[in-house]
């Protein structure tokens, strides 16, 4: 999976059903995406949560070559941001961790900064699935023929993916050409006490979850 900014709860839940989870930092950036951004509570309604970058020199560029654009004060927003809409929640400050890898200004691009709070989130929750960075295996294979030469760097018999690249990988024939089981996985939300709204509103990122519900959030992954 790519790195994304603060994922939602599914992402994690994708987490814990696997073994290995392999980070896909060496392909394409893509603008406007869940790579850069994620929605919170704000006022009581989903907002954007949005990371500025420095624009990429050219249409290939990989995830971990995009910079964070810094001159933008982003990192004391986003803190801020989080704090006046989730201060006075009941764990907010059981994961001021979060605070701590945005406000380390030696975390220059984008895949490294989630890669940092996604590793965090997930020790938080003792997940025990054992991460890996897709570039450091230098594969230079696309689309369906990466990901399955990735898993078969780590010898595994499942490769289990995202129900949004079913499309794809049965376009690629992916079942048919790689000797390796597929599974599709699906995330149901599970509704949580959520303080900031009357009525409850899902697909939030989980920072949502983690400071309504602290280390209990691993019930609702």
């Amino acid at each position: 999976m790519q790195p994304t900014y603060l994922p939602w709860v599914g992402y994690f839940s994708l987490i814990q059903s696997v073994d290995y989870f392999i980070f896909l930092d060496d392909v394409q950036y893509s603008k406007q995406s869940w790579q850069s951004r994620n929605k919170i509570l704000i006022s009581g309604s989903p907002e954007w949560l949005t990371v500025p970058v420095i624009k990429p020199n050219g249409l290939q560029t990989q995830i971990r070559h995009v910079l964070v654009d810094d001159r933008q004060k982003w990192r004391e927003k986003h803190i801020e941001k989080l704090a006046v809409n989730y201060g006075a929640h009941s764990f907010f400050h059981n994961i001021s961790f979060v605070n701590d890898i945005l406000l380390d200004c030696s975390k220059k691009n984008i895949a490294n900064i989630n890669i940092n709070i996604i590793t965090a989130i997930s020790q938080y929750l003792k997940i025990q699935t054992k991460f890996l960075l897709s570039s450091s295996f230098d594969i230079k294979a696309s689309r369906s023929e990466k990901l399955y030469l990735l898993s078969n760097e780590v010898n595994a018999d499942i490769y289990v993916s995202p129900m949004g690249s079913k499309e794809y990988l049965a376009e690629d024939h992916f079942e048919e050409l790689y000797p390796i089981k597929l599974e599709f996985f699906s995330h149901t939300p599970k509704q949580y006490p959520q303080a900031s709204s009357a009525s409850f509103i899902e697909k939030l990122s989980i920072y949502d979850l983690l400071v309504n519900c602290g280390k209990s959030s691993s019930d609702f992954i």
